[in-house]
C-alpha cells in the first residue's frame, strides 16, 4: 500500500510541474492580484495649478489656471494667451487615490474645447481610466493615457484620444 501511495505522489507532483514555466524568480502567476500601478505616460510633472496635455500628437502646455478646485467648479486649464485648447473636469474629488473613472457626464466628467475653422468645439470622453497619482497636502495631480474622444460633427476623424498630466493645489 504504501509503495502505491508515494508512485501516486510522485506521479501527482510531476503532473504540477510541466518544466515550462515563464515565470522568472520573483515573478508572481497571472492570477495572484498585482498592485494598482498608473501607466508610464512620458511627459513631465506639470507646475502647479497646470496641465501638459496631448492632443491630436501635439503636446501643449495648459498653464493659464481658469479654476483648479475641487467638486462642482472643478479644473478648467488652458494655454496662457490662447483660449484652447482648454481642458474641464467637472466634479473632481481631491480626496481620491488610485483609479479613477471618468465620463462625460456622470461623476467625474472631462471635455476638451479647442478651436476648429474660429468655432469652438468640445470633444467629450467616451469614458476612461484616470490616476489619481499624487495626494498631497498641498496639491492633487491627476493623468489619463489615451482616453477615447468622442467625434465632433465639425471634425469626426480630428482626433481619436488625449493624455495628460495635471496638478492642482489644494
Amino acid at each position: 500500500m504504501k509503495k502505491y501511495v508515494i508512485l501516486f505522489l510522485l506521479a501527482l507532483a510531476a503532473c504540477g510541474n510541466t518544466g515550462d514555466s515563464q515565470m522568472s524568480a520573483g515573478e508572481s502567476p497571472a492570477e495572484t492580484p498585482q498592485p494598482w500601478k498608473p501607466p508610464v505616460i512620458n511627459l513631465p510633472t506639470p507646475a502647479l495649478n497646470s496641465a501638459e496635455l496631448i492632443l491630436g500628437g501635439v503636446r501643449h502646455t495648459l498653464n493659464q489656471n481658469a479654476s483648479c478646485q475641487q467638486g462642482g467648479t472643478g479644473i478648467f486649464l488652458r494655454p496662457a494667451g490662447n483660449p484652447t485648447p482648454a481642458i474641464i473636469i467637472l466634479r473632481p474629488n481631491f480626496s481620491a487615490n488610485g483609479e479613477v473613472f471618468i465620463e462625460t457626464d456622470q461623476g467625474w466628467s472631462m471635455m476638451f474645447d479647442e478651436t476648429i475653422a474660429g468655432a469652438s468645439v468640445n470633444w467629450g470622453t467616451l469614458g476612461c481610466r484616470a490616476w489619481a497619482i499624487g495626494n498631497e497636502p498641498g496639491y492633487f495631480e491627476l493623468q489619463v493615457a489615451d482616453c477615447p474622444l468622442q467625434n465632433h460633427p465639425m471634425a469626426p476623424t480630428r482626433h481619436s484620444t488625449v493624455t495628460f498630466k495635471l496638478r492642482c493645489s489644494k
